[in-house]
């Protein structure tokens, strides 16, 4: 049997039961296997120590990351149970006992208090698209690091008072974030481009013919794209993705003092079920008193860029200036640059 012949039906019945992650993940250990070997590669062929190595050996020479490696291999482990199950293949010791299927933790670059204010207070007026993203950015902010893809399929029903209660997509913990003032701005303002028959509550999913998952992977490719325009127009040097606002909220909160058995040393993320364990076992109380230190260090940069900002004015009165906007250059809608003057 094939490689394909084996794992294509089994991608279409991840997808039937609307397990699309994963089966995004079949798909894409399934075209990198082909890639290096061929569309006719056989299963047995796959199941063997000398290929298996030759294969993650191809996969660095290529420069790509070493989770990337980890990741496939760890897909081919579980394919290879499968077929086993199947009895399509035989039984091998310890077949991936050299193969590397861990997780190497990455350098994360989180985002000073300073350029979170910057991204908030950026005037991007007559820019929807880049308004929409920063306040998505934002939001996933002001409401405790939130994940992008939680954030796409949080529900109407999920947001109760002061409060927005959600299951994690990924692990499953259930979490109950404090929604302060910010993000009850941000939520309302966008709660007029929702429909009502949606049962979701920001305008991220919105297409009811469309599968959500495809929506939401749709969007996510589209935030990350705005994201990085934000950071060119605001001259922001760091990579800024979706994950940068969880990231930053954390270690924020870390550097402000939040204990660290409270955000499990600023998500640090061995693992997210050590973080989501320290923070469950913590009241509302305490977590809304964490999230409001946060949003202090926040309001306390927005405080001082803004008298920083009164005294350049002064400053250029004083020498006669007339012309104090900073000329900074924005993409258009089809990713071309052109002048504005913009105040950020």
């Amino acid at each position: 049997m094939n490689l394909s012949d084996f794992v294509e039906p089994l991608i279409l019945e991840l997808r039937n039961e609307g397990r699309r992650g994963t089966a995004k993940a079949y798909r894409s250990t399934l075209n990198s296997v082909l890639e290096y070997g061929g569309e006719n590669l056989k299963l047995s062929t796959v199941f063997e120590k000398s290929w298996l190595s030759n294969y993650q050996s191809w996969i660095s020479g290529r420069g790509r990351a070493s989770n990337t490696g980890s990741f496939y291999m760890s897909i081919l482990q579980r394919l290879y149970h499968q077929a086993l199950e199947a009895k399509l293949v035989k039984h091998i010791p310890d077949l991936f006992a050299n193969s590397f299927t861990g997780y190497t933790p990455t350098q994360k670059r989180a985002l000073s208090a300073a350029v979170i204010s910057l991204i908030s207070e950026a005037d991007l007026s007559g820019k929807k698209g880049l308004e929409f993203s920063r306040d998505m950015f934002m939001l996933s902010f002001y409401l405790q690091g939130i994940a992008f893809v939680d954030l796409a399929f949080l529900r109407k029903t999920d947001w109760k008072g002061d409060n927005i209660s959600y299951y994690r997509c990924k692990s499953k913990s259930y979490i109950n974030t404090p929604v302060g003032e910010e993000a009850k701005q941000i939520l309302l303002k966008y709660q007029a481009l929702t429909s009502k028959e949606s049962l979701y509550l920001l305008p991220i999913i919105t297409e009811k013919e469309k599968e959500a998952y495809d929506q939401y992977q749709s969007a996510l490719r589209n935030q990350n794209r705005r994201l990085k325009r934000i950071a060119s127009l605001l001259e922001i040097t760091e990579n800024l993705t979706t994950y940068v606002s969880r990231h930053s909220w954390a270690t924020i909160a870390h550097h402000e003092g939040v204990p660290a058995s409270h955000i499990s040393q600023a998500l640090g993320h061995q693992t997210e079920t050590v973080t989501h364990i320290y923070l469950k076992s913590f009241n509302d109380d305490t977590l809304r008193k964490a999230n409001d230190v946060v949003i202090a260090a926040l309001n306390r940069e927005s405080e001082g860029n803004k008298e920083k900002k009164k005294a350049t004015d002064k400053e250029n009165v004083a020498l006669g200036c007339v012309n104090k906007e900073k000329n900074v250059r924005h993409y258009t809608s089809d990713g071309h640059f052109l002048s504005a003057n913009i105040e950020v």
